[in-house]
């Protein structure tokens, strides 16, 4: 069969004008690679809506256990001072802060980012004994608060690239 009476029957068959009928000398091999072109789109719209919910979600479940982890660490400690105080805040805050995503998700991935530094600045200057830079990724909850943050954002960018421009793209929108 020539190439051009090929494309032809392809484009009928692919034609969202006429009713989809299958010419008598396609083979069924050719058939099923046409049905796969026809449902690629949507088999990567399904992989693309597990891979958006499945970062959002791991991403939350992380800064989740880390607030678990902060309040069990903080349930000991005194709060006599504002550095308790800021160190309490510090280890329980990052789930609140996802939660922002509720509302709007942009918002709560820049706070993310923002608590990140909060965290960052308060092992820096408030709790050491000696005020100076220090690494933020030299204990785990400052590992996991990174990584929760990259997910959720990666989650984020995903979620938005397929929204309706101009509009909030919230947290529930994962499972729409």
């Amino acid at each position: 069969m020539p190439l051009e009476e090929w494309n032809g029957r392809f484009r009928e068959l692919l034609s969202p004008t006429q009713e989809c009928r299958r010419p008598p000398n396609i083979t069924p091999r050719r058939k099923s690679i046409i049905t796969l072109a026809m449902h690629r789109s949507t088999a990567m719209d399904v992989i693309h809506k597990i891979l958006r919910g499945g970062l959002l979600l791991l991403g939350g479940g992380i800064l989740l256990v880390q607030t678990l982890f902060g309040a069990f660490a903080n349930m000991f400690n005194g709060f006599d001072s504002v550095t308790d105080w800021t160190f309490a805040l510090g280890l329980t805050l990052a789930f609140p802060v996802y939660l922002i995503g509720l509302i709007s998700l942009r918002a709560a991935t820049w706070c993310l980012w923002a608590f990140f530094v909060f965290q960052w600045a308060n092992q820096c200057f408030l709790t050491a004994a000696k005020p100076s830079l220090v690494n933020p990724f030299d204990w785990w909850h400052g590992d996991t608060l990174f990584a929760g943050i990259v997910l959720v954002n990666a989650g984020y960018l995903l979620l938005s690239r397929t929204s309706e421009k101009g509009r909030s793209v919230r947290l529930a929108d994962v499972f729409l």
